[in-house]
């Protein structure tokens, strides 16, 4: 029997439980578990929907709604707003309990500080090694930053410069350094989600869709 691990967090006085679960509109096929830190997440931005009153779930416009749609796979979303790698790990490991298809981790960056749990220190590393021997399912590794390990289990994609062009905000002060000034969308700012337009989140569906048709072998509706 397939358990979910569940984990309630605090953002901004939002009490929030993870996972959000994306479900298709047509039947389930697969199941996918996706973990990161904003780029990849859903379930404060849902409860802020429900609690908050909000005019517009923003989770419809999530790439991993696109996703779920598009490989008839329900999502199960860890994302957590501003997540460090290190906490990104330990869920992972604790979400082994859930049976799954396939894994998509959105690494953040290698040096963020957690800011849930103080004790959880950089990764060093033999923990990255450690991480890529515990990936035993199909995974793809995505990146908005830059890595300090090359895993060798799934495949890893280049940094996904049409999500980052279509993006919304700053998620790290790093931003403006990096020279992105005119990729910020002012003009679907509050109906996006994961720091990015309809638009962008689309196109990153859509590119990993192709991933798992073409590497994977799953069946798609496109």
């Amino acid at each position: 029997m397939t358990t979910v691990f569940k984990q309630t967090l605090c953002w901004d006085g939002v009490d929030y439980t993870i996972p959000h679960i994306f479900t298709p509109e047509t039947r389930v096929e697969k199941t996918i578990c996706v973990f990161g830190d904003s780029f990849a997440e859903a379930a404060r931005e849902a409860t802020f929907f429900k609690t908050k009153k909000a005019w517009v779930d923003k989770t419809y416009f999530s790439w991993m709604w696109f996703l779920s749609n598009f490989l008839k796979a329900k999502i199960y979303a860890y994302g957590i707003t501003a997540g460090s790698e290190q906490l990104t790990y330990r869920t992972y490991k604790e979400s082994l309990v859930l049976e799954r298809d396939a894994t998509i981790i959105y690494h953040t960056t290698a040096a963020r500080q957690d800011k849930y749990d103080s004790s959880l220190k950089e990764l060093s590393y033999s923990q990255y090694e450690e991480w890529d021997r515990a990936i035993k399912e199909p995974c793809i590794h995505l990146y908005w930053g830059t890595s300090l390990y090359n895993f060798k289990s799934g495949i890893t994609l280049p940094k996904t410069q049409f999500h980052l062009n279509y993006c919304t905000d700053y998620p790290t002060k790093d931003w403006r350094a990096w020279g992105r000034e005119d990729s910020i969308d002012d003009s679907l700012r509050d109906t996006a989600i994961n720091h990015t337009n309809i638009k962008g989140n689309l196109l990153l569906a859509l590119a990993l869709t192709s991933v798992f048709k073409q590497k994977f072998n799953w069946s798609t509706v496109i």
